[in-house]
């Protein structure tokens, strides 16, 4: 059944439909490998699938051969890039996978077009019909997952046991790939053709460049994830491997000791017994605490004159069959006398003269010279019979005379007695050694510095198989017993899947998601561009609002903001910033000396204090300091600063505020005035008047001065006031202050208490007639005529003087006595002075 294409536009007869197909099926699809999930083929994003579905919707089954092209071009070109590609099953799998997309690709495309005749699909208003569309599609997807991986498992391209896995991923791979490409390729494709590529340019474009990109970068990320994987998963090999290396160090240490053990035995008998040595061997139970020994041994060190008399004790100890082997005249002999376990292949060994073997030879002269456990090199053990034969070492510790060791190499070679060894077969030796990681590690150990194969002295039987092909190795060398090995370890399959991967599915599938996410929005803002754009001119308008707002709203505070980028070392200042610092903005220029010179001189300092304080450790600063601007006008200013950081810690930038408190500060101090001065003459008041007397009679005590205190009241004052007014009343009371003020010095005080109530402290008084000098000039001065109002008014004053001498007064007592002088002094006729207060000047 060949269905009409929906797409009005494509030609029946041409073939550019299909080639396009082809070629958008294999460019799509070499990007899901990507994604490929190992092991196998699957991808959890397949866009091929729903290219395919979409393509036959839209063109008809005469699209079916483009779609089984493209499938197999690119299995097929995926399958050679494979390492070591078996040619057959890459062509068998590209065939039957194409064969399965194909089917899918049928059924899907003509399902849909049976819902296409009842609804159109290509109308907004068929929301139903696409609900049923992305219903329908995960049944239409299982098509071609469960044939395509069941026909890889069939021809061996993937195991048994990744099947459900590959399938699950091969059918989230078509479903999303269909549900993303058929409504991006419906959208595109219907309609009229001018239409169609304009779609093509506003939407879909966009569209395929977010999932190309997302998909490119997520590749890039899931690789960075893994190899970050691979890393940890290696540095886990080498400490395991590290562990494996000590546990072979701290076996054979241990062995030493049993040798140690042994001369130590020998030293403390005088003639060691073969009994006592079967004894001392039985009690170490060697074979349960310290496997791997074949044999434990004691051999004398015997010159060629005493062979035989050696010989002849051993035939008498009941063993007559002793000989030293191999035969032939040696100088010196090292026969095997005493070894255990002593049965089975070990009787071989009795009698074996080592040092006639120059490997055994070699290690038994490095022992005997430096006193030490010596390991030999790879040898045939006597012991072996030809079956299942393993590599041998063995270990000698040299015995002196007495048990003494010379100090000499010289005197070490006389005084030889003979050496304690041990014999080891290296299968049994390294047996249990890797115990519960023998799935895990395959190990190799080799006689000396290079891994060479005549030189191989054991091999793990997992080792032997892959060894070529393992993804981790270690090979290090190891000095045991003065002889170096070289340990090769590699990891084995159990191993190598034991890699985290997690880090990698969650870097896959979220930025999967995110992907489609953004494409979905990318899809949206595409398709209602009109309403994007509507939506970004609000914003846009808002935003100037609020700039306005702002702008406005610092301007009526008197507030200017600053913000410093640290990096770059910009400085950027608002507009009520330059109005506050008095600053044309095109002449000045944001920098940030510009701000420091505005500073009052006697507060720079403390400013740039902490403005480095705030930059250099982040210390948030809150200060009120004083800027002089040109004409030597000053301004009361707060400022505040603070750093922003990033979330590692990193300074970005330091922002501020700077607030003009200028009229703050002048109302302040209109505030403090009027609670300290009187507010018609402009004098201390009596708040003031107390706390400078207060201070006066402190200072005197400390520096032993003398201090007087004038309580003045004027004379005919209430006349003036009752006949001209008290216009006329405050304009006398100003004048007086000014005259008072005049009269005496710039360090006394002048206060008004109240009324025509005046005082004068004076401090810091040479001596006591000075302040009788001070009284008779105040009387003088006030009794001149006053011009108020254009008429002469004459009035008087009356003073009493209260001094403190020797005897120290409180500011309330000095005031008492100065009132009370006054009121002497108004008794006496006005005009004059009285002095109250006692005691001589101190001294």
């Amino acid at each position: 059944m060949n269905l009409p294409p929906i797409i009005s536009f494509i030609s029946l007869k041409s073939k550019w439909p299909v080639i396009w197909l082809v070629v958008a099926y294999v460019i799509s699809g070499k990007l899901r490998t990507l994604l490929a999930i190992d092991p196998g083929y699957a991808a959890p994003l397949f866009l091929p699938a729903g290219i395919a579905v979409a393509a036959v919707f839209l063109g008809g089954m005469r699209m079916l051969p483009g779609v089984f092209a493209g499938a197999a071009i690119l299995n097929l070109w995926v399958g050679l890039d494979a390492p070591d590609p078996v040619y057959w099953r890459v062509a068998a799998g590209a065939i039957l996978i194409a064969l399965a997309s194909t089917l899918q690709a049928g059924v899907g495309g003509l399902v849909f077009r049976r819902l296409a005749e009842r609804n159109d699909l290509t109308q907004g208003t068929a929301r139903p019909s696409l609900l049923t569309v992305l219903l329908l599609t995960p049944l239409i997807c299982l098509i071609g997952s469960s044939l395509a991986v069941s026909a890889l498992w069939a021809i061996g391209s993937i195991e048994s046991t990744s099947v459900l896995t590959n399938g699950f991923y091969w059918w989230t791979g078509d479903m999303l790939g269909v549900v993303v490409m058929f409504p991006l390729a419906l959208t595109t494709l219907s309609g009229p053709r001018k239409q169609c590529s304009k779609r093509a340019f506003t939407i879909s474009l966009p569209v395929l460049l977010v999932l190309v990109s997302g998909l490119v970068g997520l590749y890039f990320m899931q690789n960075a994830a893994l190899n970050n994987a691979q890393l940890r998963h290696a540095d886990e090999f080498g400490k395991q491997s590290q562990k494996i290396r000590l546990r072979i160090e701290q076996r054979l240490s241990a062995y030493e000791q049993v040798l140690r053990g042994l001369r130590g035995l020998e030293a403390a008998s005088n003639s060691l017994t073969r009994q006592q040595f079967n004894a001392y061997v039985s009690a170490l139970n060697l074979g349960q605490h310290y496997p791997g020994f074949q044999v434990v041994g004691y051999a004398p060190w015997v010159s060629q004159q005493n062979a035989a008399g050696l010989a002849k004790s051993i035939h008498q100890s009941g063993f007559p069959a002793f000989e030293i082997h191999p035969p032939g005249n040696r100088a010196q002999y090292a026969p095997i006398v005493y070894l255990e376990p002593f049965s089975d292949r070990n009787l071989r060994a009795f009698g074996y003269d080592m040092y006639a073997e120059p490997i055994r030879r070699a290690a038994m002269d490095q022992a005997r010279d430096i006193n030490q456990v010596v390991m030999s090199g790879k040898v045939r053990l006597v012991q072996e019979n030809g079956q299942q034969e393993q590599s041998g070492v063995l270990m000698f510790l040299p015995e002196y005379h007495h048990g003494k060791v010379p100090k000499t190499i010289q005197e070490r070679r006389l005084q030889l007695t003979g050496w304690v060894y041990a014999a080891f077969r290296m299968n049994d030796l390294m047996n249990g050694l890797l115990s519960d990681q023998q799935d895990d590690f395959g190990l190799a150990i080799f006689d000396g510095t290079t891994p060479a194969a005549e030189d191989l002295l054991f091999q793990s039987d997992a080792a032997r198989s892959e060894a070529n092909k393992a993804v981790f190795d270690y090979t290090r060398t190891l000095e045991i017993a003065h002889r170096t090995w070289t340990i090769q370890i590699v990891s084995l399959p159990a191993f190598d899947q034991q890699l985290d991967t997690r880090s990698v599915d969650l870097i896959r599938f979220g930025g999967l998601g995110t992907t489609l996410l953004l494409a979905l929005m990318v899809w949206q803002l595409a398709s209602g561009r009109e309403r994007a754009l509507k939506l970004a001119e609000n914003m846009t308008r808002e935003m100037k609002q609020k700039k306005q707002q702002l702008v406005e709203a610092q301007r009526i505070a008197h507030v200017g903001s600053w913000e410093r980028d640290l990096r770059e070392g910009a400085l950027d200042w608002s507009d009520e910033l330059y109005q506050i610092l008095a600053l044309d903005p095109q002449a000045a220029g944001s920098i940030h000396a510009q701000l420091l010179r505005r500073v009052h001189p006697d507060d720079r300092r403390m400013v740039t204090e902490a403005f480095q304080r705030l930059e250099q450790d982040g210390i948030p600063f809150h200060l009120e300091h004083r800027l002089l601007l040109p004409g030597d006008v000053v301004k009361y200013v707060r400022q505040t600063g603070e750093q922003l950081i990033d979330d590692e810690g990193v300074a970005l930038k330091i922002i501020g505020t700077l607030q003009d408190i200028t009229p703050q500060k002048q109302a302040q101090a209109a505030v403090e005035r009027l609670a300290h001065y009187d507010t018609l003459t402009q004098l201390p008041n009596r708040s003031l008047f107390f706390d400078r007397l207060r201070m006066a009679l402190i200072q005197s005590k400390r520096n032993k001065t003398a201090l007087a205190l004038f309580y003045m009241d004027l004379d005919g004052f209430k006349q003036v006031n009752d006949s001209l007014g008290h216009r006329a009343g405050d304009l006398l009371l100003i004048a007086v202050a000014k005259r008072l003020t005049q009269t005496v010095r710039a360090s006394d005080t002048v206060a008004r208490l109240g009324g025509d109530e005046f005082t004068v402290i004076l401090p810091d008084l040479s001596r006591p007639e000075d302040a009788i000098k001070v009284a008779e000039n105040i009387i003088q001065s006030i009794g001149q005529p006053f011009m108020i109002e254009a008429r002469d008014v004459e009035i008087g004053i009356s003073i009493g003087i209260a001094q403190c001498l020797e005897k120290r007064l409180t500011e309330d007592e000095l005031v008492q006595l100065a009132d009370q002088a006054m009121y002497e002094a108004k008794q006496a006729g006005k005009n004059t002075y009285r002095v109250r207060g006692g005691g001589n000047p101190p001294h």
